[in-house]
């Protein structure tokens, strides 16, 4: 099935995560956020349909995995196969990355992420 004309193939995981690969670790902020504004624009399972690349960092396919099956969730759409995996990071990964935010981010944090030691605030998934 292909993706619909208002979809924007461009945005999906894996065009997303090798722009990751070709901007630099830093870029997900972007890249993966246009994922996530696509999808829930959208609404097509196409675009989260595989998973990213090994290539990508541990972190990194760990949090799209988080990220597509937490839309998923609050879409009542079936997740893809690969997004269910657990992807457990040994280390806690605060995405905010700011010490004053990690006590509401473990508090917030959706179980998607959780259950691959990923913490985000509740609002991780809206542009601010």
């Amino acid at each position: 099935m292909a993706c619909s004309d208002d979809t924007n193939s461009e945005m999906s995981t894996i065009a997303a995560s090798y722009k990751v690969l070709r901007d630099g670790f830093e870029s997900w902020k972007i890249h993966f956020m246009d994922l996530i504004d696509e999808f829930q624009r959208t609404l097509d399972p196409q675009l989260i349909l595989l998973a990213p690349p090994v290539e990508l960092s541990r972190e990194q396919r760990a949090l799209l995995a988080s990220i597509v099956l937490q839309l998923c969730m609050n879409e009542n759409i079936s997740p893809p196969a690969w997004s269910m995996k657990k992807n457990f990071l040994s280390k806690p990964w605060f995405v905010s990355e700011m010490q004053s935010l990690k006590a509401m981010a473990i508090k917030e944090s959706p179980i998607a992420f959780r259950r691959n030691n990923i913490f985000v605030l509740n609002n991780f998934l809206e542009r601010v």
